[in-house]
């Protein structure tokens, strides 16, 4: 058995995590990203606005609150009817909501990641307005919503310091200057070197937000 590391657990860890329970508790409506990452998306979004999330939940009716129209996706069967009886029971009607059921070994299940990921590929061309990983086969879904988005979109990677190197005192981290393992996230990389994009951690996990610049085409983002 594997023995349990507990480096991780410093004060300003353990004062990290009670600022996200704390927070939590008292935003139940505001998705679990960190709580900078919140009025940043809150000052970009429009009421005009289209978007797609992989992972559901919180984030869910949040997001429908804010746009016109949302495109989510769920891997949990479980989940998945326990936010469709929410948007019912809260009368929200702007979300195509879809079920790609998976288990817990299909994360190397090709024809899972697959299904799951290319949701994105049922919509036009440059058509989204945002767009958030924060589910399964994150690497393929980043890869997939960027021919997807539009020019001075937003692209949202929730528990990015898990994929991506960059400075965060978030446990369990790349660090900057480590090389990028998963090889979707190192040709999303490639594919986006001179992207703006912001970084903001709760120091218990990241969320980063990338603004597609103006000139972006889904021709650039097939390569």
């Amino acid at each position: 058995m594997q023995k349990r590391r507990y480096g991780h657990l410093t004060p300003r860890y353990v004062r990290d995590r009670l600022a996200v329970w704390f927070y939590q508790r008292r935003f139940k409506q505001h998705p679990w990203l960190t709580a900078d990452a919140i009025p940043m998306l809150e000052e970009l979004l429009r009421k005009s606005d289209r978007g797609i999330e992989w992972g559901s939940g919180r984030s869910t009716r949040w997001f429908a609150s804010q746009v016109q129209h949302l495109v989510s996706v769920e891997s949990s069967k479980l989940w998945f009817e326990r936010v469709t009886q929410q948007l019912k029971d809260e009368g929200i009607e702007n979300v195509d909501y879809h079920l790609v059921e998976t288990t817990e070994n299909d994360e190397k299940d090709v024809d899972a990641r697959r299904e799951y990921a290319q949701i994105a590929r049922k919509l036009e061309d440059c058509s989204l307005d945002f767009a958030l990983v924060d589910g399964f086969a994150r690497g393929q879904c980043m890869l997939e919503a960027l021919p997807k988005l539009k020019p001075g979109g937003i692209l949202i990677l929730d528990n990015a310091n898990w994929y991506l190197p960059g400075p965060t005192r978030a446990p369990r981290s790349m660090k900057t200057g480590d090389a990028i393992v998963d090889a979707e996230f190192q040709r999303f990389a490639e594919l986006t070197p001179d992207w703006r994009h912001v970084r903001t951690t709760n120091g218990v996990w990241d969320t980063w937000i990338w603004i597609v610049p103006p000139e972006w085409t889904a021709e650039k983002a097939r390569g």
